[in-house]
């Protein structure tokens, strides 16, 4: 008799187990779901919401010629550093430059700057909505000289569009920056974007 109890106990203990793992599983899951529910909206709301900034001056004694940086941020930093980055570079070599972020009330009148530099992230394999509604805004860019930075997990498609929206509004781009977050980049991005600002030729 007590030979059975003990192995009824021993099942019973087992299925206590059972019981408790597949508690803590559906508990995960759930968990797992609720944070889901959560940060997407946020995500997709961080993505798709205007950023607005004040325009910053860095070097205003600058006076090899006048840049002004347009980009949008994106979720990380990677785009934020890549381009203040060939900010950096401009300012070494002599720039004077204002930059700000890419929305409605960024200015569209450029008609005292050399260059314009656009910065934009990929999402979905396209830039951000925000940069060419920027340069829809412009309307014409009267030849202005462009510089594209972009930034993309492995797509090399964005810098093309890019090109092609500013040439719409009779932009003409000089150099077209693409740096990786996901695949592998031939230098550190920080560093070419940098070099890249300081050797711009217009």
């Amino acid at each position: 008799m007590s030979k059975i109890k003990a192995k009824f106990n021993s099942y019973s203990r087992r299925k206590k187990v059972g019981v408790s793992c597949c508690s803590f599983c559906c508990i995960l899951m759930i968990t797992g779901i609720v944070i889901a529910m959560i940060a997407v909206p946020y995500m997709l709301n961080t993505v798709n919401s205007e950023i607005i900034n004040d325009i910053e001056t860095i070097n205003p004694g600058g006076i090899k010629g006048k840049a002004f940086v347009v980009y949008r941020p994106g979720v990380s930093s990677f785009q934020r550093d890549v381009t203040y980055a060939f900010i950096e570079g401009l300012e070494e070599s002599g720039w004077s430059i204002q930059v700000t972020t890419a929305s409605s009330q960024t200015p569209t009148s450029l008609s005292q700057y050399d260059i314009l530099v656009l910065g934009t992230p990929t999402y979905g394999g396209k830039p951000h909505q925000s940069v060419l509604d920027y340069l829809n805004r412009i309307g014409n860019l009267k030849h202005k000289k462009v510089v594209l930075i972009v930034t993309a997990g492995g797509s090399n498609a964005v810098p093309e569009i890019m090109k092609n929206a500013v040439e719409q509004v009779n932009g003409v781009v000089i150099e077209s920056l693409l740096y990786y977050n996901m695949v592998p980049n031939p230098g550190v991005p920080t560093d070419l974007s940098r070099e890249a600002g300081r050797n711009l030729q217009i």
